[in-house]
């Protein structure tokens, strides 16, 4: 929730309306932190009030401070830029999609790992063709079978129409 409300102030911060522009003090107390923000100008920081503190926006550099009073005094502590973060991993996965391109450009394709095509005069056991005695003797199994299946439809209805 933190990083949400320094991200929503500091978007707010870039917007015209709702910031302060003035020098940051080095180490002011609690008195001297503006408690009402109003708009003015020049300056190189920029602050917004925030839960807990107030959020400083450098004007130069565009970094986020989250800034709150501490046992010592004020501190300011860098807001985590995720952008920077997105960005350097966005360039190492485009250098790794680039160096994945050429390798599969440059590289022969792979080679089988076993001989595809039938070596002559070897029966290893592979596929063959049904000879014509092993058809007709298929043919025939199967012609028997839908005569008993055929049979047995003709004996259902039989059965049926004698029970009316």
């Amino acid at each position: 929730m933190r990083v949400a409300s320094i991200a929503l102030a500091a978007g707010l911060l870039w917007g015209a309306s709702g910031a302060v522009a003035q020098e940051a003090p080095k180490s002011p107390g609690p008195a001297e932190m503006p408690k009402e923000l109003g708009p003015q100008t020049g300056g190189r920081f920029s602050f917004a009030p925030a839960e807990g503190g107030y959020l400083r926006l450098d004007n130069t550099t565009g970094q986020v401070s989250f800034c709150s009073e501490r046992s010592a005094g004020w501190a300011c502590q860098l807001a985590p830029d995720d952008r920077a973060a997105l960005d350097s991993e966005i360039a190492r996965l485009q250098g790794e999609i680039d160096r994945l391109k050429t390798a599969s450009t440059n590289a022969e394709p792979p080679r089988p790992q076993a001989e595809l095509t039938p070596r002559a005069g070897k029966d290893d056991g592979g596929l063959r063709f049904p000879t014509r005695e092993e058809m007709e003797r298929a043919r025939a199994a199967v012609e028997r079978a839908w005569r008993h299946f055929v049979d047995m439809v003709y004996d259902f209805q039989k059965d049926v129409t004698k029970k009316d």
